[in-house]
């Protein structure tokens, strides 16, 4: 007797085979996915920041100061909708990222590590020269590594 089919056996063998490939698989493709968003993430702080001194350059040239006074104590804070609309930071790339939320005008990086929303840059003078952080509205935003 000829008959077509597969075995009970065989079925079971087929899916244990996919059911260890998927417990190889899965932890690696997860944990990839979480390393590019990191990079992401980075790589969006070092634009932020970027942006943020193009604009103090400007403003210092134009005699209108927004960073703090040498040997002041006092921080400022560059806002990250100052940024969009001052046209340091592409409007339309934000909106197309998911690490970004736009609530009414007012821009934020969201942290894939503890869901901080980013919102501006302090800038303070220490030891001599300028920093530049991005920030919530009370915690700094730090790299992730």
């Amino acid at each position: 007797m000829n008959k077509k089919g597969f075995t009970l056996v065989e079925v079971l063998a087929v899916i244990v085979v996919l059911g260890l490939l998927v417990t190889i698989v899965f932890p690696v493709v997860t944990g990839t996915i979480k390393d590019s968003e990191n990079k992401a993430y980075n790589n969006q702080l070092k634009i932020i920041i970027d942006a943020a001194k193009m604009y103090a350059l400007d403003m210092e040239s134009s005699n209108t100061s927004v960073i703090p006074d040498i040997g002041s104590d006092e921080p400022t804070y560059i806002s990250i909708d100052t940024l969009v609309e001052k046209g340091y930071l592409d409007e339309e790339q934000l909106a197309d990222n998911d690490m970004w939320e736009g609530n009414w005008g007012r821009y934020a990086l969201i942290s894939p590590l503890d869901d901080k929303r980013c919102s501006q840059v302090k800038v303070t003078y220490e030891s001599n020269q300028y920093t530049y952080q991005v920030f919530t509205d009370s915690v700094s935003c730090t790299p992730i590594n």
